[in-house]
């Protein structure tokens, strides 16, 4: 997901819904170009969410910097206050 084309896609989605047509155009590139940088989600928990990337790679930083392992009780305390069903 580091592809600078992916990030900027990332980040509009974040602000509103883009149908793939209007984010070729804003990134210079053609429709199936996007519709790779997006299938990187695809079959992911990221897929279909309505949280922020930047909740998403929080959540992945303490998981990976977690030496026993992350409850769900703890990413909901600190990714904004959700219930445990959101972690």
């Amino acid at each position: 997901m580091a592809h600078q084309a992916r990030l900027f896609i990332a980040e509009e989605l974040e602000k509103q819904e883009c149908c793939v047509c209007k984010l070729s155009k804003m990134i210079g590139a053609d429709v199936s170009t996007v519709s790779r940088h997006l299938s990187v989600t695809t079959k992911t928990p990221m897929n279909n969410t309505k949280l922020p990337l930047r909740t998403w790679l929080l959540a992945m930083y303490f998981i990976i910097n977690s030496s026993k392992g992350v409850s769900a009780v703890f990413l909901a305390k600190w990714l904004g206050g959700g219930n445990q069903k959101t972690a």
